[in-house]
C-alpha cells in the first residue's frame, strides 16, 4: 500500500521527483568525496610530520616563549633544556615510548668567497639515531651519511641549488666526484667554469655565537612535504654547538 502510494505520488510529480533525486545524489557524492579527500590529507600529514619528521611528542623547555620549534624566520634560539639527565632517564623507562632522539634547531648563515652568504635552517642531531627513529627519512643521493662521533653536515637537495644561486658554487661531498646529472640548469650551463666546495663555514644566528668548518658528508632530500624540509640541513651535535657556542659534548648532556 505505502509502495503504491509512493509510485503515483512520483507519477504525479515526476519533475519535482527528479530534481530532488538529483539533489540527493550530487550531495551523496560531494559528502563521499569530502570524507575521502579529509581522511586522506589526514594520514598524509601524519606520515608526513609526525611519523616522518617530529614524532607524537615535543618536549620543549618551560622557558619556550613561543611554539615556532622548527622554523623560526628571525633566527631566535630554542629555551635549552637545563635538566636532560634527567628528562632522559623518565623517558626511558617509559614502556609506551618507543623510541626518541635529542634535536637542535637554529638558523645559520654559510659563507662563500665567490658570493653572497646564504642563511639556512639546520637541525643538530645524531644522525644515526634519527634515521632509526623516522626509519630512514633522509635519502642520501651523493656521498653518505655521518656516522657517530663524526663532524660533518648533510648538506640538502634543496638548499644546494639555492646555495648555488647565492654563490656560484656548487656543493659536493668529500672525496666524491662531480655528478653532472645531479647539476641544476642554471650549474650545467656554466660546467666548464663550476666552482666545486665540499667543506662550509657556518655561523650561527643568535647571541655569542661562532664560525665552524664543518665537511660535507652526503647531499640528502626528505621523504616527504621535499619543498618544507628541504630548507633544513642536518649537522652533527658537537659542530652545532660550537656553532651556536653552547656547551661541548664533553659534558655529557647528550
Amino acid at each position: 500500500m505505502i509502495f503504491k502510494v509512493a509510485l503515483r505520488y512520483i507519477l504525479l510529480h515526476k519533475r519535482k521527483s527528479i530534481i530532488i533525486g538529483i539533489i540527493f545524489f550530487v550531495c551523496s557524492i560531494i559528502l563521499t568525496t569530502g570524507n575521502s579527500v579529509i581522511n586522506g590529507i589526514t594520514y598524509n600529514l601524519k606520515e608526513s610530520i609526525v611519523d616522518n619528521f617530529i614524532g607524537n611528542m615535543i618536549i620543549v623547555s618551560t622557558n619556550q616563549k613561543d611554539n615556532l620549534i622548527f622554523v623560526n624566520v628571525w633566527g631566535e634560539e630554542i629555551a635549552t633544556i637545563d635538566n636532560y639527565k634527567d628528562i632522559k632517564k623518565f623517558l626511558e623507562e617509559q614502556d609506551y615510548i618507543e623510541n626518541f632522539v635529542p634535536i637542535l634547531r637554529g638558523v645559520s648563515i654559510v659563507f662563500n668567497q665567490n658570493g653572497d652568504p646564504y642563511i639556512n635552517f639546520i637541525i643538530g642531531v645524531d644522525f644515526e639515531k634519527y634515521q632509526k627513529m623516522f626509519i630512514s627519512n633522509i635519502t642520501i643521493i651523493e656521498g653518505r651519511g655521518i656516522k657517530k662521533n663524526e663532524r660533518g653536515i648533510i648538506f640538502s637537495y634543496g638548499n644546494r641549488k639555492h646555495y648555488y644561486y647565492a654563490s656560484r658554487t656548487w656543493v659536493i661531498p668529500e672525496n666524491s666526484e662531480l655528478i653532472t646529472n645531479h647539476l641544476d640548469l642554471l650549474a650545467l650551463s656554466n660546467i666548464k667554469n663550476l666552482k666545486l666546495i665540499s667543506n662550509l663555514v657556518i655561523m650561527g644566528i643568535g647571541k655569542n655565537v661562532k664560525d665552524v668548518k664543518v665537511p660535507v658528508k652526503g647531499i640528502g632530500t626528505f621523504r616527504g612535504f621535499r619543498y618544507l624540509y628541504d630548507f633544513f640541513d642536518i649537522i652533527d651535535l658537537e659542530s652545532y654547538r660550537e656553532c651556536f657556542n653552547y656547551i661541548s659534548l664533553e659534558d655529557k648532556n647528550f
